[in-house]
């Protein structure tokens, strides 16, 4: 059994309000189509969502909804995710889908979808809808729970803990592992990636 299209990939971004949809080649044990055998999980590989588990043997396809009654978010946006399809142990019908033969997905293929989850597009398919950003609420505690672990002061190179210390390590900061000085050889054989490079190069540091 094969899964043969998936609604998110690294270059199919989620977006807020869609449904992951998930299409198989063949018609599914209904006992298996729940949320024992989907996992979506943040980039610490932490189970994050419990979506509302759908399947439809028409189209073959297994829909992840948002199970919310008051239509709250699902995922939060911008951050990455991925999607989890599991194969059950030999004899189970719980940790993953079978096929009404019995069969599982067959391991060659790809059973962890990574993706990226992204604000909803405006009715026209226009821009994305777009709203002030808050730096206190919204971005100091994205940096604070995914970024200071490892950059939490001077001494790391790049500090995310504050405003102050993204416009003083990081705002037209050349970057640690930039290329700078004399090359190793006078015409290097591809081109030079990262040649002064700053970490973060907005039109004007100053603002």
């Amino acid at each position: 059994m094969r899964v043969v299209d998936v609604s998110v990939g690294p270059d199919r971004p989620w977006r807020a309000g869609d449904a992951i949809v998930i299409a198989f080649d063949r018609y599914l044990d209904p006992r298996t189509a729940t949320r024992q055998s989907f996992a979506v999980v943040d980039g610490f590989n932490t189970l994050t969502a419990n979506p509302l588990v759908i399947y439809d043997p028409e189209t073959r396809t297994v829909t992840l909804a948002n199970a919310g009654a008051d239509g709250e978010a699902w995922l939060p946006l911008d951050q990455p995710y991925t999607l989890v399809i599991g194969i059950p142990p030999p004899g189970e019908l719980l940790g993953g889908v079978r096929g009404l033969d019995g069969g599982t997905l067959t391991s060659d293929q790809t059973l962890r979808v990574p993706f990226f989850a992204r604000a909803a597009l405006e009715a026209d398919g226009g821009g994305l809808v777009t709203q002030p950003v808050s730096y206190c609420e919204q971005v100091q505690p994205l940096f604070t729970r995914a970024c200071a672990r490892c950059h939490d002061g001077a001494a790391s190179g790049l500090d995310l803990r504050s405003a102050a210390g993204v416009r003083t390590t990081a705002l037209g900061v050349i970057a640690r592992g930039a290329t700078r000085g004399a090359l190793s050889s006078p015409t290097p054989s591809t081109a030079v990636f990262g040649q002064g490079a700053a970490l973060v190069d907005p039109p004007s540091a100053a603002t």
